[in-house]
């Protein structure tokens, strides 16, 4: 049934844009694929770098009070949390409150939230509009 929906949706002259972009995502999903590997492995690395800096190298862990003491023990205290705080992170949600505290009693924290923003936030994510974008206009392309 959902192929005959499919099938009527697509010659339907109103549906016709709607359809490209359905075609053109689903044409992008391999590459979309590897690109969220990509996103996976980027922020596997942050996550060990962040969670070895914050617990071992820097004990910010154990010598942090306050805000920053309560944000770490929160969004920090292991590497899966860690990963859930940087994927948090790279979709740009509430990060400032979790940087600002951090930040305001270990400024040299720039050095490994700002390099993971614009590895992830910025250039990953972007690749991946731009993929998404890009097999669409092909897909429409090709439709014509």
């Amino acid at each position: 049934r959902l192929l005959r929906v499919a099938r009527t949706v697509r010659l339907m002259p109103r549906f016709r844009v709607l359809w490209m972009l359905v075609r053109g995502l689903a044409s992008a999903v391999q590459t979309l694929g590897w690109a969220i590997v990509i996103l996976v492995a980027v922020i596997y690395t942050f996550g060990i770098l962040g969670v070895d800096l914050i617990h071992d190298d820097l004990e910010l862990g154990k010598t942090a009070a306050g805000p920053a003491k309560e944000v770490l023990e929160e969004y920090f205290p292991s590497l899966p949390i860690t990963m859930l705080t940087l994927l948090q992170m790279t979709t740009l949600d509430s990060w400032g409150v979790i940087v600002r505290p951090i930040l305001r009693d270990y400024p040299g924290m720039i050095l490994y939230f700002l390099p993971f923003l614009g590895i992830a936030a910025i250039s990953v994510m972007n690749l991946i509009t731009a993929i998404i974008v890009e097999t669409s206009i092909a897909a429409a392309k090709k439709d014509e």
